[in-house]
């Protein structure tokens, strides 16, 4: 018997020599499943450094918005209420003896009418009473140290002082100056205090209250058993004289 011829051999495809310093590359099936996942790709320090700056720049314009709004609120509602409407609520904080809600709204008013005498007088006399007069439920101060009566005290003077300044006849300037020394007078400064009376005298001779207070002034500082007279500079030193 003779054999068959044996079918030849299919050729071997050349062989490729491949270093071994070289990394085999990732198959392409998981870059695309690392893509798909979200997988960071680049150096460490970005991957740290980006969303900490996309979350910086959110709280800033939030920052900005919560901000703005806030100042909106504060100021729509006193620019929308009425002057009227205004005036008759400080009426009403000063009926009720709440010298805190009077300032708030004697602050509005002088900003609407900052050239009003008037309303300079009231805002002041607010200012004094709130570092003087007692809380009508509690019946105490509402100031709680000296140095905060003093601060109420120096806001008064300065809201007479503006008044002053803003004031266009004689009566004005004397009521002004009558209040400035008023406030001098319960806070104990009695040299201040009889010196500015006696200025209220030199604009309006008949101004009975300004002569009553300089003889009691006179016969207090005259009796040796009050103590309680002090200067401004002994009151910013916090001494007696």
């Amino acid at each position: 018997m003779t054999r068959a011829p044996r079918p030849p051999r299919p050729p071997r495809p050349p062989r490729t020599h491949r270093s071994r310093r070289t990394t085999p590359r990732a198959p392409a099936a998981a870059e695309s499943r690392a893509r798909a996942t979200g997988a960071a790709t680049g150096p460490a320090w970005r991957r740290g450094v980006v969303p900490a700056i996309a979350v910086a720049i959110a709280i800033v314009v939030a920052g900005f918005v919560l901000v703005t709004r806030v100042l909106r609120t504060r100021q729509a509602p006193s620019e929308a209420v009425p002057g009227e409407t205004l005036a008759r609520r400080a009426n009403d904080a000063v009926r009720a003896r709440d010298w805190a809600r009077a300032i708030v709204y004697g602050q509005q008013l002088v900003r609407r009418a900052p050239g009003d005498a008037a309303l300079r007088l009231a805002l002041g006399s607010a200012f004094q009473n709130r570092a003087f007069d007692a809380d009508p439920v509690t019946g105490r101060s509402p100031v709680r140290t000296s140095l905060e009566r003093w601060d109420y005290v120096q806001r008064a003077i300065a809201c007479f002082d503006s008044a002053r300044a803003c004031a266009t006849s004689d009566v004005e300037r004397a009521e002004a100056l009558y209040r400035r020394a008023s406030a001098y007078n319960i806070a104990g400064l009695h040299a201040e205090a009889l010196d500015q009376y006696r200025q209220v005298l030199a604009i309006d001779p008949r101004h009975a209250m300004s002569r009553i207070r300089i003889a009691a002034i006179e016969a207090r500082m005259r009796n040796p058993a009050y103590r309680d007279t002090m200067s401004t500079a002994s009151a910013a030193l916090g001494s007696r004289p």
